[in-house]
């Protein structure tokens, strides 16, 4: 099982970042891979279990905010 944390997630989804990171997950089900994203709250610890950390880009207002 792979394990990505997804930074900010309503902050930084200006390109549609999650649209990206849902097609990375099923790919990798395709390839037989499970994937788990977990949204990782801006102001909140990453999760020490994560094997991958993903965060979009944002306006500047967004990118502050997170």
């Amino acid at each position: 099982m792979i394990t990505i944390a997804h930074l900010a997630a309503n902050e930084l989804n200006l390109n549609g970042e999650k649209g990206n990171l849902l097609c990375i997950q099923q790919r990798l089900n395709w390839a037989g891979l499970d994937c788990v994203i977990l949204e990782a709250k801006s102001g909140r610890e990453i999760p020490a279990n994560v094997d991958a950390v993903f965060i979009g880009s944002g306006t500047s207002a967004g990118a502050d905010e997170a």
